[in-house]
């Protein structure tokens, strides 16, 4: 008897910490939708694009927030041990994150953000600003012709990033590529 109160109590005990965690991270999206929502009546937001946004926040990770100031206060060799843990996910499905140093893939993952895109939805176009490089983490994606028809000359699929290309095709053939040139140059770069 003592043993069926004992699991009882601890049964319970942890279904309530799951209902706690799950309300926190409901609430938290909640918060953001109302944001959302007043933005979008406030401003007059674009029905299409409120829809993409209402989208995207609900495939985003609320809880990593909560993670990476918990892993920012370990010590550093801590700090990259429980971090290539937390990304695994990420890391080992992005080609380019494959070979880099633990202490790279325990600074850049944090930074990644999810952008969520549907079928016959573009990225970006051509004469927009580099702003970032995209990695594809599932589906495909390629490189379009608008004129025509949306033809389809470059495919990627998942693991494969769009966006390095567009950093280095910004210099001339008569310059010299340095990092420090590229970041002095950062709001010129056009895709």
């Amino acid at each position: 008897m003592i043993i069926g109160v004992t699991a009882f109590a601890w049964g319970t005990s942890a279904l309530t910490n799951l209902l706690q965690t799950y309300d926190k991270e409901d609430e938290k999206f909640h918060q953001k939708l109302q944001i959302l929502n007043k933005i979008y009546k406030e401003y007059c937001l674009p029905f299409k694009l409120y829809d993409n946004v209402k989208k995207s926040i609900s495939f985003q990770n609320n809880d990593i927030e909560d993670l990476q100031q918990f892993v920012d206060e370990l010590p550093h060799d801590l700090k990259l041990g429980v971090s290539l843990f937390i990304f695994e996910k990420t890391f080992k499905k992005i080609d380019y994150l494959r070979d880099k140093p633990v202490s790279f893939i325990a600074w850049i993952c944090p930074l990644l953000k999810s952008l969520v895109k549907f079928q016959d939805q573009y990225t970006y176009f051509e004469g927009d600003d580099v702003s970032c490089i995209f990695f594809h983490k599932k589906g495909t994606a390629g490189y379009v012709l608008p004129r025509h028809m949306n033809l389809m000359y470059v495919k990627m699929d998942k693991g494969q990033h769009t966006g390095i290309s567009c950093i280095l095709g910004s210099f001339n053939e008569n310059d010299d590529f340095h990092i420090d040139k590229w970041y002095s140059r950062k709001d010129n770069l056009k895709r």
